[in-house]
């Protein structure tokens, strides 16, 4: 290959990339016009404002990174960044050991978690205040929002290096420290919730107030928070136990535990979300609930949508805003005192010396429906929600993040005692 052949190849490389380059910025000004850069001012859910910018990508707080989001000549003592010194944390195997290899010594096989805990509150765009799973959520939209940043403006460097609008190239050099090994573990309190340092919500207990998953939970007859005093692993579920006998003879045992009946419905059909902000799209559909009568009947007239409703579906229907189709399910949970179980249970054996906590629940309850459940055990104060996805743990109980559903199929009911 020639000379020529080389700037002729370069100069090909050139005018592909100056064509790239002109598609990349009008890409760039698409998804990041002027209008975009803009610090927007967010009243935030607990009365206070907070500026958001651009590259907060949705997470509105206080401070992050350090600078301050409260406006300027505000009460910055409104600040709710702090951090929290906390007396015991107790995790499951936080007591295993592992050998070390070198010194055949055992040593722990996590690390402590650091007593001293940043504490701040996290709202997103709309100055809404955010549960566990809108934190996790909100985090991972704001990571995807970021990289897609960062790729296209890498990407817009390296096309102008080629062409010789700038360099990229004089970068500081990576320094590499070796920092001593750390002695401890970090955690942070996000308004209600607790996460590591790795964004996993926490699991354990912090100054005996019990977290599963990220959450803090409640006591559901007072809205306090559990003090539960014992390990997560120590909480019993009534079908560990072998049969009626067996739970009775350990609530006889136990006087000071606190016993909840929880109930759930796992079902399939449409939703709305309490916190969607997408536009409704178009459908033309009838949709029936579960005894086959007609929810809702969407139709499309003229390019509107036209909603008619079936007896009762109207309550808390929003328009303007998304249905989904999936899966959903209602819980509800409410505390049984031990006095009122034992009595039920002895009701029980009077007449099945050793039934099974199956048994015993449908020789209570004759219905597949929560309240009425719970009713059946003469619980009359208690927590009901709705949350999207299905069950997978004791932790979803507790989300309520529907406004509106009808289901149309009902995959399974479940009652259960949990034992703190």
């Amino acid at each position: 290959m020639g000379i020529f052949d080389f700037f002729n190849g370069k100069k090909k490389i050139i005018e592909a990339s100056k064509k790239r380059l002109k598609e990349l910025n009008k890409l760039w000004d698409e998804k990041y016009p002027e209008e975009w850069w803009f610090p927007k001012l967010i009243i935030c859910e607990d009365g206070t404002p907070r500026y958001s910018f651009p590259r907060d990508w949705g997470i509105v707080k206080c401070c992050i990174n350090g600078e301050s989001r409260l406006p300027i000549g505000s009460d910055q003592t409104a600040c709710s960044c702090k951090t929290v010194e906390v007396t015991k944390i107790t995790f499951e195997g936080q007591f295993e050991t592992t050998t070390n290899v070198l010194t055949n010594l055992p040593t722990m096989k996590y690390l402590p978690y650091n007593k001293q805990i940043k504490s701040s509150m996290v709202f997103n765009r709309n100055g809404e205040r955010l549960n566990t799973k809108q934190i996790k959520k909100i985090w991972k939209k704001a990571a995807k929002e970021k990289q897609e940043y960062n790729d296209l403006e890498s990407e817009i460097k390296k096309l102008k290096d080629i062409i010789g609008y700038e360099s990229v190239k004089d970068q500081k050099p990576y320094i590499r420290y070796n920092n001593k090994p750390p002695k401890f573990r970090d955690l942070r309190f996000i308004n209600d919730s607790c996460f590591d340092e790795s964004g996993n919500g926490f699991t354990g207990l912090i100054d005996d107030i019990e977290f599963v998953n990220g959450s803090k939970l409640k006591d559901e007859s007072s809205g306090n928070e559990i003090k539960a005093g014992k390990l997560i692993k120590d909480r019993k579920f009534g079908s560990e136990f072998k049969n009626v006998k067996a739970l009775i003879s350990y609530i006889e045992a136990n006087k000071n535990i606190i016993i909840k009946v929880v109930v759930y419905e796992n079902w399939g059909g449409w939703y709305q979300l309490k916190n969607s902000k997408l536009p409704q799209s178009k459908i033309d559909k009838d949709i029936y609930d579960s005894n086959g009568d007609l929810a809702l009947s969407l139709k499309i007239e003229n390019g509107e949508q036209i909603v008619e409703f079936g007896e009762g579906y109207d309550v808390n229907y929003d328009i303007k805003k998304n249905l989904t189709e999936g899966k959903f399910y209602i819980w509800g949970i409410g505390v049984i005192t031990n006095e009122k179980i034992l009595s039920m249970l002895y009701e029980y054996t009077e007449e099945k010396d050793e039934g099974s906590l199956e048994d015993f629940y449908n020789y209570y309850v004759f219905c597949n429906e929560v309240e009425e459940a719970l009713e059946s055990f003469n619980i009359t104060e208690f927590e009901i929600g709705k949350g999207a996805g299905y069950v997978s743990s004791y932790a979803d109980i507790g989300v309520d993040d529907i406004s509106w559903c009808v289901g149309d199929n009902i995959s399974n009911f479940r009652m259960e005692l949990v034992i703190n």
